[in-house]
């Protein structure tokens, strides 16, 4: 192994990266993930469960993504620059969610039975992916086309003659 690497280094003139220290950082970014998520986290026993979350820090991870959700609907009717149709379609989404998932994880929270187990929120998590590819579909297609028209018009109206003031 360390004479390939030496060779590698004199043939090419630039020392190649070892395949242990990609194994270190993705076992680092693989460390940190298991570190919150449970070992049984994809198990039908774990997402069909209706107890109370036993990883804390999972549970408030997930609420403050949710929460921040919530920020960034709100504050979002604040930005002018933003496209009329993608401002409304993105607050939609993120209110909607950070909403919802408040409420998901509060019955989770609470051992309700039926809404509150794990497969509901997952159901959730799916449709929110679904949501944002329908707002990137609006974003790549009928956004361009909008924004052109737009433009049309404007530089129609421009060279429309002004109304006389009358004093």
């Amino acid at each position: 192994m360390v004479e390939q690497l030496i060779y590698t280094e004199k043939v090419t003139g630039s020392s190649p990266v070892s395949s242990t220290k990609l194994r270190s950082s993705r076992s680092f970014a693989w460390q940190a993930i298991t570190k919150i998520m449970p070992k049984d986290f994809f198990t039908t026993s774990y997402i069909l469960s209706a107890s109370a979350p036993t990883n804390m820090k999972l549970f408030y991870l997930i609420a403050g993504i949710f929460i921040l959700f919530i920020l960034i609907g709100s504050l979002l009717p604040l930005y002018k620059s933003l496209h009329k149709g993608l401002k409304s379609r993105l607050f939609n989404y993120f209110l909607t969610f950070g909403i919802v998932g408040l409420v998901l994880l509060f019955f989770q929270w609470q051992s309700i039975p039926y809404i509150g187990i794990r497969a509901i929120l997952v159901a959730f998590l799916l449709s929110m992916l679904i949501w944002y590819f329908v707002i990137v579909f609006y974003i790549l297609t009928k956004m361009q086309k909008e924004v052109r028209l737009i433009k049309n018009n404007e530089r129609y109206i421009k060279y429309l003659p002004k109304k006389k003031r009358r004093n």
